[in-house]
């Protein structure tokens, strides 16, 4: 065998025949792996999370492998928790009841009745629209629709009128007395309709009071005072405060101003009165003189 195996010197070695190429398979084509790019997190990364060293995926601390790329967790980066949430005490999580409606439950709601309410509001916005364009079309080109506009506006107009003009008829005493009283400026000349006579009263004796009595029961609303001497006002002690005392047992009093001219005073209990007490409880003083005087009351009832 031996002999077999040795090539004579002079002799060349044989070379192999060449294989057929029809006869060798192909090899499988091999895909290159995709390299991996890191990106942000796809989500709000939360103290605990896992964060992937390839990708850079944020993973819940429970997976062991990353749900974005599929690399092992093992070395993955662990997101702290801040310090200052470390103070914090810790938030427990409530638990709901069966049936029990959430915060966005709420909202959800809210926003269904929210856009239904819009909707129709909608629709009633567009419809005065429309009824206001065709209405201002009949108003300039039909005259019979211009007219009864106009005429149903001045009749508008006249009720709103006659609600915020309220009309007063004047009230009369049948009789006028006073506590004290001038011989020459009796109680009566405060209620004689006439501006340029007064009643006066000395104020040295005590309150003056002045009693108003009526035949019926009437109604008093307001009242107009002209207060003083008209022709000499700084020469007279002025009213200052008037105190009223009516048949029924009701009060009030009326704040008059320091001036020569008629002041009108709103009556809130004068109502179904068959007499009137007027007691003079504050006076602006004068320099010139000590009689009290009061010009012209008139008394008026709502009609």
């Amino acid at each position: 065998m031996e002999a077999a195996l040795v090539v004579p010197l002079g002799e060349s070695i044989p070379t192999p025949p060449k294989p057929d190429p029809l006869s060798v398979l192909p090899e499988r084509e091999q895909k290159r792996p995709t390299a991996i790019v890191k990106k942000p997190p796809s989500r709000r990364l939360r103290p605990g999370d896992l964060i992937c060293g390839d990708c850079g995926e944020g993973n819940a601390d429970t997976r062991k492998f990353c749900s974005r790329c599929g690399a092992t967790l093992l070395t993955a980066e662990v997101v702290k928790t801040p310090w200052w949430r470390k103070i914090l005490p810790k938030r427990r999580v409530k638990v709901r009841k069966a049936l029990e409606r959430t915060a966005k439950d709420r909202r959800a709601k809210k926003s269904v009745t929210g856009t239904a309410f819009r909707a129709a509001f909608k629709t009633i916005r567009a419809l005065v629209a429309v009824v206001l364009v065709l209405g201002g079309i009949a108003y300039g080109s039909l005259p019979a629709v211009r007219t009864w506009v106009n005429n149903q506006v001045a009749s508008w107009q006249q009720d709103a009128q006659s609600a915020l003009d309220l009309t007063y008829a004047p009230v009369h005493p049948t009789k006028v007395t006073a506590t004290f009283e001038e011989p020459t400026h009796p109680a009566d000349l405060v209620a004689d309709s006439v501006s340029n006579t007064y009643w006066a009263a000395p104020t040295a004796k005590g309150e003056a009071t002045l009693v108003f009595t009526f035949d019926r029961a009437v109604n008093i609303d307001k009242a107009i005072i002209q207060n003083g001497d008209n022709d000499k006002f700084d020469q007279t002690f002025r009213v200052e405060r008037l105190h009223l005392v009516y048949s029924t047992g009701k009060t009030e009093d009326l704040q008059l101003k320091d001036q020569p001219d008629p002041q009108e005073l709103t009556v809130q209990n004068g109502h179904n009165v068959t007499s009137i007490e007027l007691h003079v409880t504050a006076t602006y003083q004068s320099l010139h003189g000590t009689d009290l005087a009061i010009s012209e009351i008139e008394l008026f009832q709502r009609s």
